[in-house]
């Protein structure tokens, strides 16, 4: 939850950054035109006209490289699945709760088998070769 709300934030920054740019760009095109001189005050919206959508879009893809949010997403879904397995698992072993809690450990090892695998598709580097 939290790398999804860090992803989401990233975002909203990036986005309001984009927003606010023309902000600057259009007094600097109306009221500062070359013939005018501007001065000083000319040369700082320029230069933060320039660095915010460029800001914007280093946020943006710094959050996409991550893929915060599908990391997030998934590590959710993992840490609800394991709370889910805790309350479901008897507070004491016994012959009786055997079979249960060894169902139970079977299926929390077949999900993270599951997302491990996942994990190294998507992130591996070099092809996957058959052995020789």
């Amino acid at each position: 939850m939290r790398l999804s709300g860090f992803a989401e934030q990233l975002e909203n920054i990036a986005l309001v950054l984009l927003a606010v740019s023309p902000f600057f760009i259009v007094p600097l095109v109306i009221l500062f035109t070359p013939a005018a001189g501007g001065g000083i005050l000319r040369e700082i919206l320029l230069l933060i006209s320039g660095l915010l959508p460029g800001l914007a879009t280093a946020l943006n893809g710094y959050s996409d490289k991550l893929a915060l949010k599908a990391q997030a997403r998934q590590y959710d879904r993992m840490r609800m699945l394991f709370e889910r397995a805790l309350k479901l698992l008897p507070e004491r072993a016994d012959a009786e709760t055997t079979p249960q809690i060894r169902a139970l450990y079977a299926e929390l090892g077949a999900e993270a088998l599951k997302e491990q695998a996942e994990w190294v598709a998507i992130y591996r580097q070099r092809p996957i070769e058959p052995p020789k």
